[in-house]
């Protein structure tokens, strides 16, 4: 008899499945392809890229917001608080700099991106944005 998956989150089901998913398609590559641009929202070396620049304007562009494929979370926030809202969630997880910078430019492989993005895309997951706005 199989056994239920039990779920902490209504979102890791979600979450589940779309790495499910991944692995079918994609087989060895699957990591790579799951978090896609992930990387692109994480600061490097403290600094956080050049889709950072204009802090106080709506992070998402006229049209996307209307798009439907973007949570009503990210929908209502500012490109800074987005901004702090990822790097709160790094400093609350203990993830340091050095990891984060090997994890960008996968210095350690796919396996070692995935353990240091994970934890950080779970949570932004489970505060309710969207897969498609976080892998861009």
């Amino acid at each position: 008899m199989k056994t239920q998956r039990e779920y902490k989150h209504p979102v890791h089901k979600e979450i589940y499945e779309e790495i499910k998913s991944c692995i079918k398609i994609y087989e060895n590559k699957w990591r790579e392809e799951f978090f896609n641009n992930f990387r692109m929202l994480m600061p490097t070396r403290g600094e956080f890229g050049w889709h950072f620049d204009e802090l106080d304007e709506p992070y998402l562009f006229p049209g996307w917001k209307e798009s439907g494929q973007h949570s009503e979370l990210l929908g209502n926030q500012t490109t800074r608080q987005f901004r702090d809202t990822i790097q709160k969630i790094i400093q609350e997880i203990g993830t340091t700099q050095d990891e984060l910078t090997d994890a960008i430019w996968q210095e350690k492989g796919q396996k070692h991106a995935f353990k240091v993005f994970f934890p950080v895309y779970l949570k932004l997951r489970e505060l309710g944005y969207c897969r498609q706005e976080l892998q861009g």
